[in-house]
């Protein structure tokens, strides 16, 4: 169909994720992808695939840019709980989620997201995702001054070792 608003979307990430690759300009992507992130901000029902949009993009925009999507994410998504796909969307938007507030140096609100993902989700994630997460959780436990965050860095770089993905450890 001509005017296929979903492959018109995913065709402007595309551009944006093309754009930020060639030039790491956060703004310049960020730019070529608000049209896509205004259509789904006054959107009332998001499906599956909206909301696998929403996550490739959501790293382009702040955390008060995002305000409204974090109100209504999870009850979006708990409709879609007995699909075994939104399982690992919901843990992956968490995490993004989790980015976002540390990159606002919101370490308390990041620092709760983070500890309910794990306590309701560790079973379903990869060794990638619970390292990140354990990493993360550090990050906001080491900068509220919490001792536990040299456990946590030392339970992601064992994770990581056992996988034998040292090298992951480096990214985070």
């Amino acid at each position: 169909e001509e005017n296929d608003i979903l492959i018109e979307n995913i065709s402007i990430i595309c551009k944006a994720l093309i754009a930020l690759s060639e030039s790491n300009d956060f703004l310049s992507a960020q730019n070529i992808v608000k049209t896509v992130w205004r259509y789904y901000e006054n959107y009332d029902q998001w499906y599956l695939i909206d909301l696998r949009i929403i996550n490739s993009i959501l790293f382009l925009f702040s955390e008060n840019d995002n305000s409204r999507f974090f109100e209504n994410l999870e009850c979006r998504i708990e409709k879609y709980q007995h699909f075994p796909i939104a399982k690992e969307l919901t843990i992956s938007l968490k995490l993004n989620i989790s980015i976002l507030l540390i990159m606002n140096q919101n370490w308390e609100a990041a620092k709760s997201l983070l500890e309910t993902l794990l306590n309701e989700n560790t079973e379903y994630m990869t060794y990638r995702y619970l390292s990140l997460s354990w990493y993360r959780l550090g990050i906001c436990y080491e900068k509220m001054n919490l001792n536990k965050f040299e456990v946590l860095y030392k339970k992601t770089e064992v994770l990581l070792n056992l996988f034998d993905d040292l090298s992951y450890l480096q990214k985070l």
